[in-house]
């Protein structure tokens, strides 16, 4: 599920503080990942801080750090202690960021259902508050969850989406977006769209969606954008009996999350690549699923049951 999730004004450092320079992806995820104890356990202990948004601040710029890296159970605590102190400081905007958050680590725990829930009630909140863009962002989760179901045997989607209903809500998310100037929300949005048609059918305008949308995110330099297009589109070319074009696409899709440090991602291409050419190149097929099976071991993810299987011999 995507984080979606706006800078957060930092304030002003003290004069005795330095600050540290940030030169890349790379770079912001080895900070997170040094660092990740240290401000888990600040988000934990947050009722000796200052009253105000800082707990719940904190918690929210974790969230793309452990969807990436795969740490869903720090994950999950953390949104529950940040959720604890934004009720406690009765703060309804920031209980809503949380909810949000606390859906993705839900989402990828495979509680679907209860993800939902916490998005529904985040959603009714920012709609209350008049914040348009976050009220979107929530539309374009709720469309992830319905289109994509996690599951033990895959790394992704499951197959068993309610597509209708996820494109009706990323339909909803687009034109909140509009309303608010937002153009990486709308590319966001249209990726969403294009999915669902991509199952649905509707190829030609699923291409068409994955290459503005793509236009869009190269210009505001988002690789990880660029790599879910390219991720869908290689769907798109398997689903149309194209295997060698296909492949060309996840491949391009797996180096732009590689670079974007994005490891759940990345193994969900590896997987899609490895189903794309095992049948014309079982060791080729191979390959890439055991690439993917080192990752998600890695990470700890359910899905690499799904992996093991598929290289058991004897499956097909």
């Amino acid at each position: 599920m995507l984080p979606l999730l706006e800078p957060i004004p930092p304030g002003e450092p003290g004069a005795d503080l330095t600050v540290e320079e940030i030169g890349g992806f790379g770079d912001a995820m080895a900070w997170f990942e040094a660092e990740e104890p240290t401000v888990r356990t600040l988000i934990e202990q947050s009722g000796s801080l200052p009253a105000g948004p800082l707990a719940w601040q904190l918690a929210t710029t974790m969230t793309t750090y452990y969807q990436r890296s795969g740490r869903v159970m720090e994950w999950l605590a953390v949104m529950n202690a940040a959720l604890a102190s934004a009720g406690r400081a009765g703060d309804p905007a920031g209980e809503a960021h949380v909810r949000r958050c606390l859906a993705g680590a839900l989402y990828h725990l495979g509680d679907g259902p209860g993800a939902r829930e916490q998005l529904r009630r985040a959603g009714a909140a920012f709609a209350s508050l008049g914040l348009l863009v976050e009220e979107a962002h929530v539309h374009t989760n709720l469309g992830h969850t319905l289109a994509f179901n996690l599951s033990s045997d895959a790394c992704g989607a499951s197959g068993a989406g309610d597509y209708r209903a996820a494109e009706a809500e990323f339909v909803s998310a687009r034109r909140l977006y509009v309303r608010a100037g937002y153009p990486k929300g709308i590319a966001r949005a249209d990726v969403g769209i294009a999915t669902c048609l991509v199952a649905l059918g509707d190829h030609d305008r699923a291409i068409e969606l994955f290459d503005s949308a793509a236009t869009i995110f190269t210009g505001l330099a988002d690789h990880n954008g660029v790599a879910d297009c390219e991720y869908g589109l290689g769907a798109l070319w398997r689903r149309a009996g194209d295997p060698e074009r296909a492949a060309g696409f996840l491949r391009r899709s797996i180096a732009l999350y590689r670079e974007a440090g994005n490891r759940t991602d990345e193994a969900a291409a590896l997987v899609a690549l490895g189903d794309t050419l095992v049948a014309a190149d079982e060791a080729a097929g191979n390959r890439a699923w055991r690439a993917a099976l080192s990752v998600l071991e890695e990470l700890r993810l359910p899905a690499a049951v799904g992996v093991r299987n598929r290289l058991r011999p004897g499956r097909r």
